[in-house]
């Protein structure tokens, strides 16, 4: 009496790493896979690959598909496509739980979608968030777009979603990603940062028509007043005519009443956050620790900063939330710098090409000139004659000028 022979070749190329990388990636990565059995029962096939690959084999399923001997030749580039072959056919599904290979009948994966086979389907997302988008899609049976069998993964480096689940499924999937993965419009920001005395930004007032309401018919249009305030606090207004707002500044710089003195830009999408920094370093010695002592120089910085998030709304205005942060160096002799800051957050509309005004932002500043006469001045015993010493104190206001311009998406 002749018995059959059972005969089981396997070969999986680069099984380890499956083991060292996740199993979500690995489903979607390309390998060689070459799966050959024969004369051979399912469970005992699938026992032996689970085995190969180091994972955990459950199954739930009824005895049927495991009735009978059957034979197995598949050449597969990705493990996706070797478990379809193997398991599609059958009726049967898969899903990866961690290190757990769980092989379920099709038919039984969710309610409403009996007989619709399971499916595998990559999309790469190009503009939108991948994780964001995955967290929508949800998994199955947590209220998402996926049955209770599907599944979903990510693989980061190539921002792909793997989306395992029935056609039915996958095509909601595809289009809610068709609608969500487009390109938005972007934001540029352009700050102006100027320094000009009281009396100067007293004069703006006047020569752009403020009244005492705030209200006014000129071409520049601000919608609140620019009055003279306190130190401390930070007073705003809105320019519509941003060429009148450029001239102005330049008349005044070629004037000597007010120096601009940074001129920041910046990108950013709709509804993201940018931030724009300007200040310095101020350096003091500190006690270095250990037995050695010592001492070493830090930094403290004083900086005056803007965080700014742009949001477009439907009818083409700008919703601008600020963050608005300004450092000064407190008077004293501490070892260490205090730094006095004033902070404020507000959320204002504009229209597109608009100009933000803020004001409100005073500083001190203490000069010390020296003038004489050549040569004479540096003489010995006589030379203080000939040169005198003039300190004075000059009060500024530091107005900030934020005008954002919509760039329509490509």
């Amino acid at each position: 009496m002749m018995t059959s022979r059972s005969t089981i070749l396997v070969r999986v190329t680069l099984v380890i790493f499956f083991i060292i990388l996740s199993v979500e990636q690995a489903l979607a990565d390309s390998r060689d896979y070459r799966f050959q059995v024969q004369d051979v029962q399912l469970s005992e096939a699938m026992n032996l690959l689970a085995r190969q690959l180091g994972l955990e084999l459950e199954f739930d399923v009824d005895q049927q598909p495991f009735d009978g001997l059957r034979s197995f030749d598949v050449d597969a580039d990705t493990l996706n496509e070797l478990l379809d072959a193997l398991l599609v056919p059958l009726d049967l599904s898969y899903e990866m739980r961690g290190q757990q290979l769980l092989i379920r009948e099709s038919s039984a994966a969710e309610n409403g979608d009996s007989g619709d086979a399971m499916q595998t389907r990559y999309i790469q997302i190009k503009y939108a968030d991948a994780d964001q988008l995955l967290q929508l899609i949800g998994v199955g049976g947590t209220g998402g777009f996926l049955s209770e069998a599907g599944n979903a993964w990510l693989d980061e480096r190539t921002a792909t979603l793997i989306i395992r689940d029935t056609s039915t499924r996958i095509k909601d999937v595809e289009v809610l990603l068709t609608e969500l993965d487009v390109p938005v419009s972007q934001v540029l920001i352009e700050a102006r940062i100027v320094s000009a005395s009281l009396e100067t930004g007293r004069e703006l007032g006047v020569r752009w028509g403020i009244s005492a309401a705030g209200n006014t018919d000129s071409d520049v249009g601000f919608e609140m007043a620019l009055t003279h305030q306190s130190p401390g606090t930070i007073r705003n207004g809105l320019v519509r005519n941003s060429r009148l707002l450029e001239w102005e500044l330049s008349l005044l710089q070629n004037r000597g009443q007010a120096d601009l003195i940074a001129r920041p830009r910046v990108m950013t999408q709709d509804n993201k956050a940018a931030s724009i920094r300007s200040g310095v370093r101020i350096p003091y010695q500190a006690q270095a620790g250990g037995t050695a002592g010592g001492s070493i120089t830090e930094f403290v910085d004083a900086v005056l900063s803007l965080e700014v998030k742009p949001k477009i709304t439907p009818d083409g205005r700008i919703l601008l939330s600020l963050q608005i942060r300004q450092d000064s160096v407190a008077s004293g002799s501490a070892e260490v710098p205090a730094i006095n800051t004033n902070t404020i957050d507000t959320q204002v509309l504009i229209d597109n090409t608009d100009t933000l005004v803020l004001g409100g932002i005073f500083r001190e500043e203490q000069t010390q000139t020296r003038t004489g006469t050549p040569v004479l001045q540096s003489a010995p015993l006589i030379g203080g004659l000939f040169r005198r010493t003039l300190d004075a104190d000059r009060r500024t206001e530091l107005l900030i000028f934020i005008t954002p311009r919509i760039i329509p998406s490509p």
